[in-house]
């Protein structure tokens, strides 16, 4: 096991000794990283998101509020893109990816068309982490496909999730009866096969496969007819002759779903990342319209746009041309991008919310937000990396942008932070179609993939997540619906509140402490709260076991209020 959390630890005390790092920004310059597990002032790991040496802990909350309902969105729209590419039908996958697509030859594109049963199976390794907004709530964010490639994050899973994981994940994807081992697997046809070194992007080599896959194995010596589905990587182009025909021929299947792979197999994405840290995660990113819902995973704007006399109406070789962008402020008690009417008024042009220093653009609460987006030219030539840029870079940038021409951007709030490294998730999603109800559904249980921590040019850091499992939260999120009236799930984060304010402490806490944790109305006391929670559960839940646990914090020599 390495020892992640001392190497953070150490780095971030000789920053400060030295007083190197740590710059405080104002918010009306750039948004910040979320810091997480240590602060600048006390670089000391805390309690919380440090499990060991090497681990990332997740709450039961993030995951069933938060993760869950934002992935299953992100897998409706992935598969929903794909079915339309599969017919031949418009969608929203450009058509610059597209072209001369290893991932996507003539050969599969025909195919794809005569298919009709196909079911979509993806494993689509996401790069998450948490970000900050303009209200400092700070929320999971979709960045985009993960930069390390499509397939490490999905293997490296089962070196801490085990081979049952494994069986269990391409079982549910391949809809095979209940397989309970790599042996089994192998009696129904299902083969494993590595994918070729990358020598343009490094970053992006598979791994090593698990020891248990070598059973797996594809062989070319095999009779072909004894590979009912092949779990590999590779792009579809670079596959064996046999194996492409076997797939145009409907005799073989393969998993993930071959398309899913375009999305780093993009060549001039794969040109800019040698300039642009990270610049592999965008063109899946592409794919999503901006989302600041506080329910779901937060999806930054991204896409392209035109400056200058000569601008379009239609994107570029089927890119998403997006001009203008939503501004909100941090004062907003209501989400004013869906007001139809006094929202417009507040809808920039891109390039104005970028640069434009203007009083009558900056409104009171506005601010320029290049430091808070990347933008690149037209020949994917990198032209701002708004976090690590200077001022001169910014006005350079700005400068190139008003000139006119097309001009690829994304807002990038910076990844959460521990220490001086920046933390990314890179967790597979797996997903496909319910050949009975034609629904997208995710399975109950998924690989987890693995958390790296980034500080160039330093060695990359890699710690496990750790799902957190409480009963009594995981319990309260199952039988507490969201509030009347109330955009968010009032009374679970309640119960949340004491719960962890009796973790943190390590001991019971008085009625009147518990009381001042609520949100809740003035008159209110802690006992007339606890006995409404029963008319607040879904029908048919019992509240006993959460009401329960939390009469249990109270101390019992303090009277409450």
């Amino acid at each position: 096991m390495t020892d992640c959390w001392s190497t953070i630890v150490a780095e971030a005390k000789a920053a400060r000794d030295a007083r190197e790092s740590f710059a405080v920004h104002a918010y009306s310059e750039f948004m910040p990283p979320p810091y997480v597990a240590l602060k600048p002032a006390t670089p000391e790991v805390l309690a919380g998101p440090a499990r060991g040496l090497d681990r990332f802990a997740v709450s039961e909350l993030e995951e069933l509020l938060e993760l869950r309902p934002g992935l299953a969105g992100i897998a409706k729209h992935v598969i929903t893109e794909l079915g339309k590419l599969a017919r031949g039908a418009a969608c929203e996958l450009s058509k610059a990816m597209l072209h001369n697509n290893p991932a996507w030859p003539p050969l599969l594109e025909q195919a794809a068309k005569e298919l009709r049963s196909e079911t979509f199976p993806i494993i689509l390794p996401l790069a998450l982490s948490r970000t900050q907004d303009d209200k400092g709530r700070v929320r999971w964010t979709l960045f985009g496909s993960s930069h390390l490639g499509p397939a490490r994050a999905f293997w490296q899973s089962f070196s801490a999730q085990g081979e049952s994981s494994f069986v269990q994940a391409i079982a549910w994807l391949l809809e095979l009866p209940a397989p309970r081992s790599v042996a089994e697997l192998a009696a129904l046809g299902v083969r494993v096969l590595g994918r070729a070194p990358q020598p343009d992007r490094p970053e992006m080599a598979e791994g090593p496969l698990p020891a248990f896959t070598q059973s797996l194995l594809w062989s070319e010596a095999e009779p072909l007819g004894a590979t009912r589905a092949l779990v590999t990587f590779e792009s579809f182009a670079r596959l064996p002759g046999p194996v492409q025909n076997a797939v145009a021929a409907g005799a073989m299947r393969l998993v993930p779903w071959p398309a899913t792979i375009a999305f780093w197999e993009h060549p001039r994405y794969r040109k800019l990342a040698h300039s642009l840290p990270w610049a592999m995660q965008i063109p899946l990113l592409h794919l999503f319209a901006r989302s600041e819902s506080g329910h779901e995973v937060r999806i930054p704007q991204s896409g392209w746009l035109d400056e200058g006399p000569h601008e379009q109406a239609v994107a570029l070789s089927g890119s998403r041309l997006r001009n203008s962008v939503r501004r909100s402020h941090r004062f907003q008690r209501h989400e004013r991008d869906a007001l139809p009417a006094e929202g417009a008024h507040f809808e920039d042009r891109v390039t104005v919310a970028l640069f434009s220093p203007a009083a009558d653009d900056l409104g009171l609460y506005g601010k320029p937000m290049a430091r808070n987006a990347q933008v690149w030219s037209s020949d994917y030539e990198l032209l701002l990396d708004g976090p690590r840029a200077t001022r001169a870079q910014t006005e350079q940038a700005a400068a190139r942008v008003r000139s006119g021409g097309r001009f690829g951007y994304r807002f990038l709030y910076p990844p959460m932070q521990a220490g001086l490294r920046a933390l990314f998730w890179h967790r597979p999603l797996l997903a496909r179609l319910d050949p009975a109800t034609g629904e997208i559904v995710l399975p109950q249980s998924a690989p987890l993939g693995f958390l790296t921590a980034e500080r160039a040019p330093s060695p990359t850091l890699e710690l496990v997540p750790e799902l957190e499992v409480r009963p009594v939260l995981q319990q309260a999120a199952e039988i507490f619906e969201r509030d009347p009236g109330r955009r968010r799930h009032t009374t679970l984060q309640n119960v949340r509140r004491v719960l962890e304010a009796v973790e943190l402490l390590g001991a019971p806490i008085a009625p009147s402490f518990a009381r001042a944790l609520l949100d809740a109305s003035k008159g209110t006391s802690w006992e007339h709260w606890l006995q409404s929670l029963g008319a607040r559960t879904r029908a048919g839940q019992s509240v006993e076991a959460v009401v329960a646990a939390l009469r249990k914090l109270r101390t019992s020599n303090h009277p409450g209020p």
